[in-house]
């Protein structure tokens, strides 16, 4: 009999899919996963502190020494902006906020409102050559962590 072991990855959101490039290279998402990655989000609706213009990494946290020099490599980067745990039913996980850089902040909110045709050519350079915009739909409900109908803003200011 031959064991497998499975690891549970959930479906990554759009923010992870597109956006990720705005804080890490196109092709980290792989890479982020080994370290834990769970998924990324716009905003974090069940944190009392609020971020602007940031994505919002969820990691499982991992007390290895693998771990560890990650997260210190990551909290050394310019963009990033803080941390905070959330706790699980299995544990704790990890979420690390990240600002996104002021060249890529129109591009951050046009894809919040699904206005693709609004990207910036900064931004297509750096994103997924292959991403085809005009087959995604932005679920603002999945795209922000613990998401809560009454915070949700009808207008936002750039």
């Amino acid at each position: 009999m031959t064991s497998v072991n499975f690891v549970l990855v959930s479906i990554p959101t759009n923010t992870a899919r597109f956006l990720t490039c705005m804080v890490f290279n196109k092709d980290a998402l792989a890479t982020l996963r080994t370290y834990g990655l769970v998924n990324v989000y716009l905003d974090d609706y069940g944190h009392s502190k609020k971020y602007k213009n940031c994505l919002f990494f969820l990691f499982h946290l991992r007390e290895t020494k693998d771990y560890e020099e990650f997260q210190a490599k990551i909290v050394d980067f310019n963009s990033f902006y803080d941390y905070y745990d959330i706790p699980n039913g299995e544990g704790m996980m990890r979420m690390y906020v990240f600002r996104v850089h002021d060249v890529y902040r129109r591009d951050l909110f046009s894809f919040r409102h699904g206005r693709f045709d609004e990207f910036t050519r900064g931004f297509l350079d750096i994103s997924d050559p292959e991403a085809n915009f005009t087959k995604v739909e932005v679920d603002i409900t999945q795209e922000i962590y613990r998401f809560n109908l009454q915070l949700e803003t009808i207008k936002e200011d750039l």
